[in-house]
């Protein structure tokens, strides 16, 4: 399931680890490696200690340098979330990939992610200069390698549970991503009415990757908020 072709057991890695499935099952498939952990608390919830649990413990059994860093709303009240998240995460992964002199940082991107994220580019009629999300990237003078793009969310939640792998009750929903998704329904929405697809007001459909439920999530709570959706269709590679 992990694609050793990328890895070589004679490199250290740093793992970006959230406490969900596609992450743990990285971990999970990679504590033989030389390998360390981070894992970022943002505080957007109220059970994020089980998160935080589930690495920290997963680690400790398992003799792993981890490594913590926790932020409060305070710390990115201003911009877009996800943007500003998403830089305070890579500038820890920067820090700790420097102490521990790591060769590559680990993430756990799998292939509903890239469904989801060429889905999300062609909504918005962006054009990248990679179309989906490459195995092996660079940022912050890191090299960045997933692993794990091939596999499905399905078969890495079936693997975790294969395995007994613990998660927290609240993997699946994260606030932090759950509220951009909700945005974008009602921008993908109003992207249509404003190109004259459809009228304000008349019901459409969505098409949702099966193996986010988070997208599916958000989708039903856009509708119950009054987005005009007719159904939601859940696509599967399957």
């Amino acid at each position: 399931m992990l694609n050793t072709s990328l890895l070589d057991k004679k490199k250290k890695y740093l793992l970006g680890v959230s406490g969900g499935p596609d992450s743990m099952a990285l971990l999970d498939m990679m504590h033989e490696y030389s390998i360390c952990v981070a894992h970022v608390n943002y505080n957007l919830r109220d059970d994020t200690e089980e998160d935080y649990k589930v690495v920290h413990d997963y680690c400790k059994a398992h003799n792993i340098p981890f490594y913590y860093k926790e932020f409060t709303p305070d710390d990115y009240v201003k911009g877009n979330f996800q943007t500003v998240a998403r830089d305070m995460r890579y500038a820890f992964y920067q820090e700790v990939y420097k102490k521990e002199q790591c060769d590559a940082l680990c993430l756990g991107h799998q292939k509903d992610d890239v469904i989801e994220t060429i889905y999300m580019h062609l909504e918005r009629d962006s054009h990248p200069d990679y179309l989906g999300i490459q195995e092996v990237s660079e940022r912050l003078g890191m090299t960045i390698i997933r692993p794990l793009l091939h596999v499905t969310k399905q078969e890495l939640r079936d693997y975790c549970d294969e395995h007994h792998i613990f998660l927290s009750s609240a993997n699946s929903i994260n606030i932090g991503r759950l509220i951009p998704q909700i945005v974008y329904y009602f921008y993908s929405y109003l992207t249509l009415v404003k190109r004259n697809e459809i009228k304000l007001g008349e019901a459409v459909n969505f098409t949702v990757p099966s193996g986010n439920f988070g997208n599916c999530l958000a989708g039903w709570i856009a509708k119950n908020m009054g987005l005009p959706v007719n159904q939601f269709i859940v696509a599967s590679n399957k």
